[in-house]
């Protein structure tokens, strides 16, 4: 590149922004990723149990159970992070893809996009409300503790903007409405997340994709049963059914926990066991039902742009592909520009 390197802004250190951060900084840009919550990797999360008692220090994988690889530039991504330590492979994980086994963060799966974050300046915290044209550049309403004013506007050549659909949507709204318009075409299924620690368990198993029972869960996985994990106590990762999960969405957290925790204990076999630690997480928008089909949308100057899963699929590969398009894209578009 000629003259100074441009200023981008990356919204969501999820699988897609970390992905095109990445890209972008190794190719001399100069990066922001804004994140709203504490950490990297979006739904590949990890809880870790902080309450006083004796599940202190306990860690729940409740998004994302595992990723896989289906086309190679994602598989070498993969393999790179186990060559960093930062993923093991989880053969037990049924996947519907031949001669590829599922892959897990290790120690616990938020780490697994550790590499990707390494170097980058990504503000947690930090919330974009929504970004104004300002010119030939852009400059991004935030919201964030950390800041002295309510409502800082920082300044950038140009955003990619990598959040769920519905919230891609309201970032998006008021500088391109079109653009928002094709992010509320995504259909994004919710999903509340049983996770459960048991004392004095009899069995730990690996766990099947879904379980063979009637009822409000889809998947459960034996948490402690992953590569990189302490095997006691039991630990269990229930996902409750899309069509429960909506239908429940906004009751509160501790009674979807304890309606759903006898359930689970039923389904496992361990009916009346002792529980140490049981919570339920909401995620509003888990899995794509409903993709956008292209790998990214774009303004028309090509300096605002939207990636993520949504608008290819349901899988970490497709939030990694998505970014990765946008990326590239934006590149291309920057070095046509005269600065």
């Amino acid at each position: 590149m000629s003259g100074p390197s441009p200023h981008i802004a990356v919204v969501g250190a999820g699988m897609a922004g970390l992905t095109a951060a990445r890209v972008l900084e190794d190719a001399g840009y100069v990066v922001a990723v804004y994140e709203k919550s504490r950490g990297v990797g979006g739904r590949l999360a990890t809880r870790r149990v902080r309450d006083a008692g004796p599940a202190h220090g306990l860690q729940f994988d409740h998004g994302a159970p595992a990723i896989v690889a289906r086309e190679a530039s994602f598989a070498s991504f993969l393999q790179s992070l186990r060559e960093k330590d930062a993923a093991a492979a989880w053969p037990a994980f049924n996947t519907d893809v031949v001669d590829a086994a599922a892959l897990v963060g290790v120690p616990r799966m938020n780490t697994l996009l550790a590499p990707a974050a390494a170097g980058l300046d990504i503000r947690f915290q930090t919330r974009v409300r929504t970004i104004i044209r300002d010119g030939s550049r852009w400059r991004l309403d935030l919201d964030a503790p950390a800041l002295e004013r309510p409502h800082a506007t920082p300044s950038v050549d140009a955003v990619i903007v990598t959040a769920p659909a519905p919230q891609t949507a309201d970032i998006l709204l008021l500088a391109e409405p079109d653009l928002a318009a094709a992010a509320r075409a995504a259909r994004m299924t919710p999903c509340w997340t049983l996770m459960i620690a048991i004392a004095g368990a009899t069995k730990d198993a690996p766990s099947p994709r879904t379980i063979p029972v009637e009822g409000p869960i889809e998947m459960i996985v034996f948490e402690s049963a992953k590569p990189g994990r302490a095997p006691a106590p039991l630990r269990v990762v229930a996902h409750a059914r899309a069509d429960w999960s909506a239908d429940n969405l906004e009751r509160d957290r501790d009674d979807v926990a304890a309606e759903l925790t006898p359930f689970v204990l039923a389904a496992i076999g361990e009916d009346g066991a002792p529980v140490l630690y049981a919570s339920a997480h909401r995620w509003r928008y888990a899995r794509v039902a409903r993709p956008v089909g292209a790998p990214f949308l774009s303004s028309d100057d090509g300096t605002a742009l939207a990636a993520g899963d949504w608008l290819l699929g349901a899988e970490a590969e497709d939030a990694f592909k998505s970014g990765d398009a946008a990326a590239k894209a934006l590149m291309e578009r920057l070095s046509l520009k005269p600065r």
